[in-house]
């Protein structure tokens, strides 16, 4: 689920943030911050 979304600038190079949350099998889980990362997207995982 999207949580919350923005798009922005810095100079002229825009980029965008999104807070998601995930559920499912936790090993399938686990994997998703390094599979986001081999497509070139950074990503920060939070805990509740």
């Amino acid at each position: 689920s999207i949580l919350q979304g923005s798009v922005g600038r810095i100079k002229e190079t825009p980029y965008g943030q999104l807070v998601v949350a995930v559920q499912g099998e936790p090993h399938l889980v686990s994997q998703l911050p390094q599979v986001l990362r081999t497509h070139g997207v950074e990503c920060e995982e939070l805990q509740q």
